[in-house]
């Protein structure tokens, strides 16, 4: 498995650092902790396997009791800041329509809520705040209060003039964060939708990305949108978050081993030291590409996978990327530039 090393303006450089190899299960999702000591990563059969970032050793195994097994596709661990001191708590949703909070250094589980007869495919909690939301298969973005785990709002409806809602099931899920009212979300039927809390409704929509996954983001200047679409054109694409305007669609790489146009599962900005970046992934080819952020030009990746990649995601520091396919976990690690 070749990558392509390099440097991003002469700040950061970065390279493989540690290889897991998935046995048994089909890994779905990933998910640092909140001080980056730990990568949790989500699997078809329902466990969730916590490893040391350090060395990608398994230190835990996250399983519930029940012999319903529903694959899991997302996960966020919760801020520690504000209301919250207990560290290393993990929010994860399954297919089986369950929201599970676990104690990920204990393997204990906290909690389950059940959404009767939909199928959850997103979790995001506040960056700060107590609140997170779920969204899935019946297209609706349900907020709870994460001290008391209720549900205090059900966001399905349009604000009757410039949006209508979603039509289809929602992949993806992102906090705006500077406004803990504001959450954005996309899916299948190639929109994004503006959510205001103190409304109850989206109060705004974008036209055109197709999301499968985790492929939507906000810069951290909260300017821009950053949406991956599962697609061979114009896949990767950043909008105005004030307008809805699209800024510029990144172009993907052609020649050497990129002959092939990928269609984005999962797509984020880099964070902390690997601000700088720009990381989306997926299959046919099965890749990642790191693209500097100003310039959108290529810088480096992970190419030439035996399968498709289905998560790419950074810690807060941006010392660390996780790359994941079903079948391997790729840990990539950031430094100073020499």
């Amino acid at each position: 498995m070749p990558i392509l090393d390099g440097s991003v303006s002469g700040l950061v450089s970065f390279k493989p650092s540690v290889n897991i190899s998935i046995d048994g299960h089909e890994a779905t999702s990933s998910c640092f902790s909140e001080d980056g000591r730990w990568l949790a990563v989500s699997h078809t059969s329902g466990i969730i396997q916590i490893y040391r970032v350090a060395d990608g050793g398994l230190s835990f195994t996250l399983k519930k009791q029940s012999s319903q097994k529903y694959p899991c596709l997302s996960m966020c661990f919760r801020p520690t800041e504000g209301l919250f001191s207990t560290k290393n708590v993990l929010i994860s949703v399954d297919v089986g329509g369950c929201i599970h909070h676990w104690h990920a250094s204990s393997g204990k589980l906290i909690s389950t809520i059940q959404e009767p007869g939909n199928e959850i495919f997103s979790v995001a909690h506040q960056d700060t705040g107590v609140l997170f939301a779920t969204a899935g298969l019946d297209t609706k973005v349900r907020i709870y209060d994460g001290l008391t785990r209720k549900m205090s709002l059900v966001l399905d409806e349009g604000d009757g003039s410039s949006t209508t809602g979603h039509t289809n099931r929602i992949f993806a899920l992102k906090w705006n964060l500077n406004d803990t009212d504001v959450i954005m979300s996309g899916g299948w039927d190639k929109t994004l939708q503006v959510w205001d809390l103190r409304i109850g409704k989206s109060v705004r929509s974008i036209y055109g990305p197709f999301l499968c996954g985790s492929s939507l983001d906000f810069d951290m200047n909260n300017e821009r949108i950053l949406t991956g679409s599962w697609r061979t054109s114009e896949q990767l694409q950043e909008w105005d978050y004030g307008t809805g305007a699209l800024i510029r669609t990144i172009l993907w790489p052609q020649g050497m081993d990129y002959d092939k146009l990928c269609k984005i599962y999962s797509a984020c900005y880099g964070r902390g030291m690997a601000q700088e970046l720009i990381a989306a992934g997926g299959n046919i080819p099965n890749q990642v590409s790191l693209f500097h952020w100003e310039s959108g030009q290529l810088v480096g990746g992970l190419q030439q996978l035996e399968k498709g990649v289905v998560s790419v995601s950074f810690n807060n520091a941006g010392t660390h990327m996780s790359v994941v396919s079903p079948d391997q976990v790729y840990i990539v690690e950031f430094q100073e530039a020499k």
